[in-house]
């Protein structure tokens, strides 16, 4: 599997993810354990922001970088709206840094 085909691939699970999220945003119910779908969508939006973007831009400048463990589970998202969380998620990986590490 090409470079390519494993970025498409990531893009189109994004989108299918992003869907989802909406389709099922009016039904109040929808949870995944204690996360709503808003906390879902900015755990998403924050984990790229804050653990893989940092990672990925520190391995691809060529360090040898060694990472701690990453968690946001204890992150208040309750002031973010649903479609705000996932068009920051959409951008994060699809932002300046992505060209700069394809090959």
């Amino acid at each position: 599997m090409s470079d390519d085909d494993i970025l498409e691939r990531l893009t189109n699970s994004q989108r299918l993810v992003t869907v989802m999220l909406q389709i099922s945003a009016e039904d109040s119910s929808a949870r995944v354990g204690a996360w709503n779908l808003r906390d879902i969508a900015a755990h998403l939006a924050a984990t790229e922001r804050e653990c893989y973007e940092p990672r990925i831009r520190a391995i691809a400048s060529g360090e040898n970088p060694s990472f701690d463990i990453y968690t946001n589970d204890d992150t208040d998202f309750s002031g973010i709206q649903l479609e705000n969380a996932l068009d920051e998620w959409s951008a994060s990986t699809s932002g300046p840094w992505t060209a700069t590490v394809a090959p």
